[in-house]
């Protein structure tokens, strides 16, 4: 994306190795509607960082022809707030990484970025999202060597975030003329691509020698359609988006094998938000893999009719794409660290695993499982999968459940999945608390899910450190999938 950095001119503090004290409010990171400037934590939380509704005003000069050193990036905090913010849906950045069942704020040290022209948008917005950290970075925009040592010692860093360039993988040389018929030419042209990610990849890991800094590789952004025709075949290597989905695929394999290293979806973040509103492969070449954003008017002013900005024909949610990317990253150090790790999952029955009161109303009710209840059903076998312990806490006549449930769920989902079964007419506070007992579990390792406030407020005055869920059964499947504190890095034969 900014490859036209070498013609403009930007703040100096921002691309020198030197530490940032502020950034004047004028200075936006993304450019035209949709552009993100960076706020204070204090006056804007970063789970709702969005677009701002004012266009890019201009950047104070600086002479940046020569970027080739790292960047430290520090006090965030002390940069001016916007004056209009407008925010998108409340949850929308962290969309892929429900928050409902964190409990401890984590603290990071230093953070280092080794990629392209764009990752070096991160050194602003990770602060925002690691809490405390400061960030250096190294720009590899070409297969090469990476300086001896990064600007501290390899140890001193929680994570390192590597992006590849993918115009230096796929040059258009590559693929621009290559007949559509060339059969044997699209399959050299991806080994040959495959040769030069491998080796910028191998590159950039260079610093992993210690196997103890957390690392995360970005995959790459597909493109929207295929460029050749929606009629054409899909899995093909004539179609670029299958092309790069294989790249990606390469990446994925080539690091499969590493301790410590992990794949960052940046993809799926993308297909998350719509690719529409944050990819610029509806402007620019495919290879470029980069974001929509307003770069290109100021050189295009001599034209016979004026030219809107880009922002004005298509809608940008750049800003909250890339701090979606950060809240991403930081779910993955948060279950790499175990950090509030829940180990079991305590479920009621009616009117949570299935609609109604089964034991009065029977098994005949219209979708007495479709929808949400078999969803959660699934999620829950999940769940299982990853090693986290079932347990059923609930009201209810143990025998006439035991009768009812292969009628329910049969084989999909049985008691023996569940580690502790307590159906009785008790209170659930006592059930909950021989549950525990029974696995050997502290309260704070564990998830209560009830659909009766009253029952979760009970459990939750028994045990204050507890999780506990209800209220919305159209949120139990995210919040129990997606939460970084029910995942897990490897499935084990255990528990897989």
């Amino acid at each position: 994306m900014f490859k036209w950095l070498r013609r403009r001119r930007l703040p100096q503090e921002i691309y020198c190795d030197r530490q940032v004290q502020t950034l004047p409010d004028s200075h936006a990171i993304l450019f035209g509607r949709g552009a993100a400037v960076v706020p204070t934590v204090q006056e804007l939380p970063s789970s709702q960082l969005g677009p701002i509704s004012e266009p890019l005003q201009d950047i104070p000069a600086a002479d940046v022809d020569d970027i080739s050193g790292a960047v430290r990036l520090e006090d965030h905090a002390a940069a001016p707030p916007p004056e209009k913010v407008v925010l998108g849906p409340p949850d929308d950045v962290r969309f892929r990484t429900p928050t409902g069942l964190e409990k401890t704020v984590l603290e990071f040290d230093r953070a280092l970025i080794i990629g392209s022209c764009f990752s070096h948008i991160f050194c602003l917005y990770l602060p925002h999202v690691f809490h405390k950290v400061q960030v250096d970075h190294i720009v590899y925009n070409h297969a090469g060597t990476l300086p001896e040592a990064p600007q501290h010692p390899v140890k001193a860093y929680d994570l390192q975030i590597i992006m590849l360039p993918l115009r230096t993988a796929m040059p258009e040389q590559l693929y621009f003329r290559l007949g559509y018929n060339d059969l044997a030419g699209h399959e050299a042209a991806f080994q040959d691509a495959k040769e030069r990610l491998i080796q910028m990849l191998q590159g950039a890991l260079k610093y992993r020698e210690t196997k103890q800094i957390a690392t995360f590789v970005a995959n790459f952004a597909v493109p929207q359609q295929n460029p050749v025709g929606r009629l054409l075949p899909r899995y093909d290597l004539r179609n670029p988006v299958y092309f790069i989905e294989m790249l990606n695929r390469v990446v994925a394999d080539e690091i499969a094998d590493l301790a410590n290293v992990h794949l960052l979806d940046v993809d799926g973040i993308s297909a998350n938000f719509g690719r529409k509103y944050v990819q610029d492969d509806l402007v620019s070449i495919i290879n470029r893999g980069s974001i929509l954003a307003d770069w290109e008017q100021e050189f295009d002013t001599g034209r016979l009719e004026a030219l809107a900005p880009l922002s004005t024909l298509h809608y940008s949610r750049v800003g909250e794409f890339i701090v979606a990317i950060c809240h991403e990253m930081h779910a993955m150090v948060r279950t790499l660290r175990q950090t509030d790790q829940v180990k079991i999952v305590i479920v009621d029955l009616d009117d949570t695993l299935w609609r109604g009161v089964v034991a009065e109303e029977g098994i005949h009710r219209p979708l007495l499982t479709e929808g949400w209840p078999v969803g959660f059903a699934e999620a829950l076998a999940f769940l299982k999968k990853r090693g986290v312990l079932l347990a059923i806490v609930s009201k209810n006549d143990e025998a006439r459940i035991r009768e009812l449930w292969p009628s329910i769920y049969g084989s999909r989902l049985e008691l023996s999945d569940f580690a502790s079964i307590r159906i009785n007419w008790e209170p659930k506070a006592d059930n909950v608390a021989k549950v525990l007992e029974e696995v050997n579990l502290l309260p704070r390792s564990a998830v209560f899910i009830d659909d009766n406030p009253v029952e979760r407020e009970n459990v939750k005055s028994a045990f204050p450190d507890i999780r506990v869920l209800g209220a919305s059964p159209y949120e139990f499947r995210r919040a129990l999938l997606w939460a970084s504190e029910t995942q897990v890095a490897t499935v084990t034969e255990e528990s897989g």
